[in-house]
């Protein structure tokens, strides 16, 4: 391991334990109790008239050594009474991607699917 993978882990753990909030994460019939911290990604389109288009998707960041399965499109996500679902960016963008290039850190693409029924 080198000092640029040492110094971004070192800053996952000090995120994950600082600046992060709990959530719980569902994967089918499996759920998963972790720390996440919130992010968003820039995504630019052309409609059909050739105009672009810019919006911004809200991002869960969760360090790989804490989520034990690879998020996949329709994952459940409830945080603070509100429930979002992984959401799959247009084109081959995928429904996350690592945030840093060591793979410590999943940025998990959501929408915010508004107030949880109790679950």
């Amino acid at each position: 391991m080198n000092m640029i993978e040492n110094g971004i882990k070192w800053l996952a753990d000090k995120q994950a334990v600082h600046a992060s909030v709990k959530l719980k994460y569902c994967q089918g019939n499996r759920t998963f109790r972790i720390n996440a911290w919130l992010g968003h990604t820039k995504v630019e389109t052309t409609d059909e008239n050739g105009f672009k288009l810019t919006s911004h998707v809200t991002d869960f960041l969760v360090r790989s050594k804490d989520l034990p399965v690879t998020p996949t499109l329709g994952d459940e996500i409830f945080m603070n009474g509100f429930r979002y679902e992984v959401l799959e960016l247009s084109g081959d963008a995928g429904c996350w991607c690592w945030s840093d290039s060591f793979q410590t850190i999943y940025r998990v693409h959501v929408k915010n699917l508004g107030k949880a029924a109790n679950k």
